[in-house]
């Protein structure tokens, strides 16, 4: 997490995540300029190569609340995050919907 960027997660093989740090990775992205989709994507991208039988799922979360994913997967991963568009539960999203409805 960086407070002027903002920050991302990843999920899947603890190898994988702890050998080339995607997350951390996405989030330097974010400094440079990407969104949070096209840091997730590019972080995703970079590590695939090397492992391309171990699920990668990565999510971030910019400063201003934009959200963005990535994997490795064919399948369709959702994930929800709190927000204040939506005070009355969480806002569930996925690739092709990242801003999600209130659920």
């Amino acid at each position: 997490i960086n407070p002027a960027y903002g920050g991302c997660v990843a999920t899947g093989a603890g190898d994988t995540l702890i050998r080339f740090l995607p997350a951390k990775h996405a989030v330097t992205l974010m400094g440079e300029g990407y969104s949070p989709e096209e840091a997730a994507e590019k972080a995703v991208a970079e590590v695939e190569p090397w492992c391309p039988d171990e699920q990668l799922v990565i999510i971030c979360l910019s400063a201003a609340g934009e959200p963005g994913m990535a994997q490795n997967e064919g399948t369709q991963q959702s994930y929800a995050y709190r927000s204040s568009k939506c005070p009355e539960g969480a806002i569930r999203a996925n690739k092709t919907h990242p801003r999600g409805t209130c659920v």
